[in-house]
C-alpha cells in the first residue's frame, strides 16, 4: 500500500512543528493520500463511519430531536467543492481505512494550541480517480452555533476568527502506520496512549467532591439519580421526559456496594440499598416481551403520578437492545458478589435469557430492538443491524453469568460472540 504525504505552501515544518510563513483564509496542514482500491470499512473514531464513500457527503440519520441536541458546535465549511469537518467532533484521533488483506490508519492530534488557544483543525475526506484523500486544514474563520438549553431552541450562528498570522509556531502530530487489520491498529494506537501510571493529586478531596455532586442529583423519595438535575441558572433541563437512566443505576449499585464494604461509609449503604429497589419494581421492567424471552429493563424512568414508570427512548438503540441490558446486568452480578438477594439474582437470570434469546446466528446482537409503541422515530431498521460494542457487553455479561450460575449455555453463547468479535 503506497501513502503519499504533502504540506500546503503556507507552513514550513519541522517533525511535528508548523510555522505559518503566509497570511491566508485557508493553511492546509497535511494531505494524505492512499492508492485507491475497494475498501472493506472506513472511519473515523466517532465521528464517521463508512462501508462505500469516502466523503462527508452522506447524510446519517438525525431526526427531531437530535437535530437540536447541542449547545455548541461547529459548522462545516466547504473547501475546493469538498466538505470540511471540524476535529471537534472526533473521539477517537484516529483514521482507518480497512481493505481486504491490509489497513492504513491515521493518528493525529485532535487540536492545535496558538497563542495559548486550542483551535480544532478541520478535515476532508475526498476519492479521486487514483486515491483516497485526507486533507487537514486550519481555518482562520469559521462559523459556530450557540443555545442555551441543550435539548431545544434554534442556535444563534457567530462567526470566529483565529488569531493566527505569519511567524506562529504550532504542534500537529500526523502518524501514518500500515497493517493487516483495523482492530490491531486501534489497539496498538490506544495501547500508546494509555499511561502505565496515573497519580491523581489529593484524590480524597476529588471523591468527597464528586459524592457532594451526587447528593445534589439524588431524589431520596424514588431512590434514583438524576440524568440532568442541575443548571447554573433557572431554566429547562428535561421537564417531563427523562428522570434517570437504570443501566446507570446498575453501575451506581455496583460501585456503591462495593465502596460501603471497603470504606464503611453509610452514605453508600442508604443509597444502595435505594438504589436496589429499583430493579425489583415491576414498573420498571417489561417481561411480556415482542422480541426474544426472559426480562428487558426499561432504559429510563420518568416520575408519573404514582411513581417512577419506566419507558424505552424513542426507539434510538435503547429500546431493549441486547447491549445496554447486557451492561445493566454485569453491574448487578457485580452486586450480587457483595450481597446476597434472591430477587435480584432471579431477575439478573432472566435478564441472561433475554441476551441469549437475542443472539444471532453468526455470533453476534442487534443493535436495538423494538419492543413496544406504534412510532418509529428512526428510519432504518435497526434489529438488521449488528453491533460490535453491544455484542461486546452481551459477552462480558454472558461471562460473569456463567461464574455464577454454571450453566454452559451462558458460556457456549460467549464464546460465539467472542469468535464474531474476531472476524
Amino acid at each position: 500500500m503506497i501513502v503519499e504525504e504533502s504540506f500546503g505552501d503556507e507552513i514550513s515544518v519541522k517533525g511535528d512543528w508548523y510555522t505559518l510563513k503566509k497570511d491566508s483564509s485557508v493553511v492546509v496542514l497535511r494531505r494524505i493520500k492512499i492508492r485507491k482500491k475497494p475498501f472493506v470499512y472506513a472511519f473515523i473514531g466517532g465521528m464517521w463511519y463508512s462501508k462505500s464513500d469516502f466523503s462527508f457527503e452522506r447524510n446519517i440519520s438525525l431526526p427531531y430531536p437530535f437535530s437540536t441536541y447541542y449547545t455548541f458546535k461547529i459548522l462545516d465549511k466547504k473547501c475546493n467543492g469538498v466538505v470540511c469537518r471540524s476535529l471537534l467532533y472526533v473521539k477517537t484521533p484516529v483514521i482507518v481505512v480497512q481493505f481486504k488483506d491490509e489497513c492504513v490508519a491515521v493518528g493525529f492530534t485532535p487540536f492545535v494550541e496558538i497563542k495559548g488557544e486550542e483551535v480544532f483543525p478541520f478535515v476532508s475526506l475526498d476519492e479521486e480517480k487514483d486515491g483516497y484523500v485526507v486533507t487537514f486544514y486550519l481555518f482562520k474563520e469559521f462559523e459556530v452555533k450557540e443555545k442555551e438549553p441543550a435539548w431545544l431552541g434554534v442556535g444563534k450562528k457567530k462567526r470566529v476568527v483565529v488569531d493566527v498570522k505569519p511567524g506562529d509556531v504550532f504542534r500537529f502530530s500526523v502518524n501514518v502506520k500500515q497493517g493487516r487489520d483495523w482492530r490491531e491498529m486501534v489497539l496498538s494506537y490506544v495501547k500508546e496512549k494509555t499511561l502505565e501510571n496515573v497519580e491523581v493529586a489529593q484524590a480524597e478531596e476529588v471523591f468527597e467532591k464528586g459524592k457532594k455532586a451526587l447528593w445534589r442529583s439524588y431524589d431520596n423519595v424514588t431512590g434514583s439519580f438524576l440524568q440532568l438535575p442541575w443548571r447554573d441558572t433557572p431554566g429547562f433541563t428535561f421537564v417531563n421526559s427523562s428522570y434517570s437512566l437504570l443501566t446507570y443505576e446498575a453501575v451506581r449499585l455496583h460501585y456503591f456496594t462495593r465502596w460501603f464494604r471497603e470504606s464503611g461509609d453509610e452514605v453508600f449503604r442508604l443509597w444502595a440499598e435505594k438504589l436496589r429497589n429499583l430493579f425489583v419494581n415491576p414498573r420498571l421492567y417489561k417481561k411480556d416481551l415482542r422480541y426474544g424471552e426472559g426480562v428487558v429493563w426499561y432504559n429510563m424512568t420518568n416520575l408519573a403520578r404514582n411513581g417512577l414508570q419506566g419507558f424505552f427512548y424513542m426507539d434510538c438503540g435503547y429500546s431493549g437492545y441486547p447491549g445496554g441490558q447486557a451492561s445493566t446486568a454485569f453491574h448487578l452480578l457485580q452486586y450480587l458478589k457483595y450481597e446476597d438477594d434472591e430477587e435480584i439474582n432471579g431477575l439478573v437470570k432472566l435478564s441472561l435469557e433475554y441476551i441469549l434469546s437475542t443472539q444471532k446466528e453468526n455470533g453476534s446482537w442487534p443493535m436495538a430492538l423494538h419492543q413496544e409503541g406504534f412510532f418509529r422515530f428512526r428510519p432504518e431498521k435497526l434489529e438488521e443491524y449488528e453491533s460490535f460494542s453491544g455484542t461486546s457487553e452481551c459477552v462480558r455479561a454472558l461471562i460473569s453469568g456463567y461464574e455464577r450460575f454454571k450453566e454452559e449455555r451462558f458460556k457456549k453463547a460467549a464464546l460465539k460472540g467472542l469468535e464474531y468479535l474476531e472476524i
